[in-house]
């Protein structure tokens, strides 16, 4: 019983090929159609037969030395491409099987892949993470067996390609960062000649940095818009004391809990200095935490903008001043006034003693 269903729930015969796609280079003209992995019936009927070529020749030309059997040869053949249909079919005509085959006869003079890439993204930065490279302008021949594409050792570490594209003719790439990218197309024909051709792809930092502001905060689930919108406005509304006319702009999510914003004057369209609208933010995190209902971390400057009291340079990532070598971090500023600097001087004494000594 058991045996019965199953043979109901099953095909009684599916016809398949070795081989869907089967190449032919001129001046040969044959080729071996195999089909022994159907699975067939005692008396299935089997007829191999041409449904289209696009050379004009006639079909009586060709010749099919089996139409009956499993397997068959094709001959006569000319350069152009064939679709041969093999068809199983039940001795009571209940159930019919098909499949075919595209077999392309090629031309003994072809060349190798011509190979053209363009990008499809124009602008592409840390924050516009989503790079599109397409190379299905390149022609062949032979036609295209394999696209790979390589990213170059060379080239920064991160950035990965999305979905396996790095196999196709078009490649899509993300989570890119700020530098020089070089990236090689490989293409290989039907007659496994293989082109190459390189794109150098430069990424560029965030657009108007100096003016963003970074809010991190910590969440369980991702930010959604419900909760974007209102801690925008909430945000507008601690700051209307200061700056009555300011909008607070998204700019983009570099991290799933880093949102940069920008303020900007709704009457004017100027933009309004970031420092001033962290200060302002900083001493209301608590109560704005509150009313975003949003876990907020720390609001800071996307950019350090700190001169580091002219004796250093500023982290961007950190936030703190790499000072020079006879300075070092006042710590009262640091931490009282949030200020990153180089405002105190070391080995004063020193420094003077080495002076009365050389005078």
């Amino acid at each position: 019983m058991l045996f019965f269903f199953y043979y109901l729930l099953t095909d009684p015969i599916e016809a398949r090929v070795t081989n869907s796609r089967e190449i032919v280079f001129w001046p040969s003209n044959d080729v071996l159609l195999d089909g022994s992995s159907s699975i067939i019936e005692e008396k299935t009927n089997i007829q191999w037969t041409l449904i289209s070529n696009d050379n004009n020749q006639r079909s009586h030309e060709i010749e099919i030395s089996s139409p009956h059997g499993l397997q068959t040869h094709i001959s006569n053949l000319r350069i152009g491409q064939y679709k041969f249909q093999l068809a199983l079919t039940t001795s009571d005509q209940s159930y019919t099987s098909k499949t075919d085959v595209l077999v392309i006869v090629y031309s003994a003079n072809g060349q190798p892949p011509k190979i053209r890439v363009h990008t499809e993204t124009k602008s592409v930065n840390t924050l516009n993470n989503l790079l599109i490279l397409n190379g299905s302008a390149t022609t062949a021949d032979y036609g295209i067996a394999k696209w790979q594409w390589i990213k170059s050792p060379l080239s920064p570490a991160m950035g990965y390609f999305l979905n396996n594209s790095q196999s196709s003719s078009v490649a899509y790439l993300t989570n890119l960062i700020e530098g020089q990218y070089v990236f090689t197309l490989e293409v290989t024909d039907d007659r496994q000649q293989m082109s190459q051709s390189n794109v150098t792809i430069s990424i560029g930092g965030i657009i108007d940095a100096e003016n963003l502001i970074e809010i991190q905060f910590l969440t369980n689930n991702y930010l959604n818009q419900r909760t974007l919108e209102n801690l925008l406005a909430q945000i507008r509304v601690f700051l209307i004391d200061i700056y009555p006319n300011i909008n607070i702009l998204m700019i983009g999510m570099p991290k799933e809990n880093l949102l940069l914003v920008k303020g900007v004057d709704a009457n004017s369209g100027l933009i309004l200095p970031p420092k001033t609208i962290v200060k302002h933010l900083q001493s209301k995190l608590k109560p704005l935490r509150s009313a975003s209902n949003l876990n907020i971390l720390s609001i800071e400057t996307y950019l350090c903008l700190s001169n580091c009291s002219n004796h250093g340079k500023c982290n961007h990532q950190t936030k703190h001043c790499v000072c020079e070598r006879y300075y070092m971090e006042n710590w009262f500023k640091s931490l009282v006034l949030k200020e990153p600097n180089c405002g105190k001087e070391k080995f004063q004494k020193k420094k003077q003693q080495l002076i009365l000594f050389v005078c």
